[in-house]
C-alpha cells in the first residue's frame, strides 16, 4: 500500500517495502564480497521456470546491467485511476481546455480506448467502492468535467453519491478503438512510452 488518506489507498503491483529490503540487502552483500548464482536464469530449474514464465527476455531484466537506469522512466500518476485510463483522460483534459463546457448541457460522451480498458470494469457507470471508482471511466470523466480536485475526493463515497456525479456518469460510453490498440508498439523494455508521454503532457 503506497498511502492511505480518508479511506483512499493507492496500491501498486508489488510490496515496495520488501523490494527495498531486498535491494539494500543485495547491495550490502555485494559490498561484502557475496556473488550471485551465475546460472540462475539458465536451464529447466532456473528462477524463470520456477516462476512459471514461458517467455523470458533477458535484456528487459539484465540488459546493460550497471549502466542502464530506470529512474528517468519513473512517473507519477496525474489521476488516482488505472494507468491505462490516462491517455483518454489526457485527451479529455486537452479538449476541455479548448472549450467552455457546461456539464449540465452534456448529452453523451464517447471514450475510444484500447481493448484492455474497454471491458465491463472500465465501463461501469455505478461504481460502488473506492476500488471500483479507480477503474471506472464514467466516474473519472465526471471528476474531470466537474472540476473535482485530484486527490482522495475522487474515490470518496460522498463524492460518488453526489447526484450530478451520478447523472454525468450515466452519459459516458466506452468503446474499443482500433487505433488505440497500437499501444503495444510503444512498449520498450517492458515500459509503455505512451504512458510516460501522457503523464508529462
Amino acid at each position: 500500500m503506497a498511502g492511505q488518506t480518508n479511506g483512499f489507498a493507492g496500491f501498486q503491483y508489488q510490496d515496495a517495502g520488501w523490494a527495498v529490503l531486498a535491494g539494500v540487502f543485495a547491495a550490502r552483500s555485494a559490498t561484502l564480497g557475496a556473488t550471485g548464482l551465475s546460472a540462475i536464469f539458465d536451464g529447466e530449474r532456473s528462477l524463470i521456470k520456477m516462476c512459471g514464465t514461458d517467455c523470458f527476455d533477458r535484456d528487459i531484466l539484465v540488459g546493460d546491467l550497471g549502466s542502464r537506469w530506470m529512474l528517468p522512466d519513473i512517473t507519477y500518476k496525474p489521476w488516482p485511476t488505472c494507468r491505462w485510463m490516462h491517455q483518454p483522460l489526457t485527451a479529455l483534459v486537452a479538449a476541455a481546455s479548448k472549450a467552455k463546457i457546461d456539464p449540465q448541457q452534456i448529452e453523451s460522451i464517447l471514450i475510444g480506448t484500447n481493448v484492455l480498458v474497454s471491458g465491463p470494469r472500465f465501463c461501469n457507470p455505478k461504481p460502488r467502492t473506492w476500488v471500483s471508482r479507480q477503474y471506472s471511466f464514467p466516474h473519472a470523466v465526471a471528476m474531470v468535467l466537474l472540476g473535482i480536485p485530484v486527490g482522495p475526493a475522487w474515490l470518496d463515497d460522498a463524492t460518488g453519491d453526489i447526484q450530478h456525479v451520478k447523472e454525468l456518469r450515466e452519459k459516458v460510453c466506452v468503446e474499443s478503438w482500433d487505433i488505440a490498440n497500437e499501444y503495444a508498439s510503444q512498449i520498450v523494455r517492458g515500459n509503455c512510452a505512451i504512458c510516460r508521454h501522457a503523464s508529462r503532457s
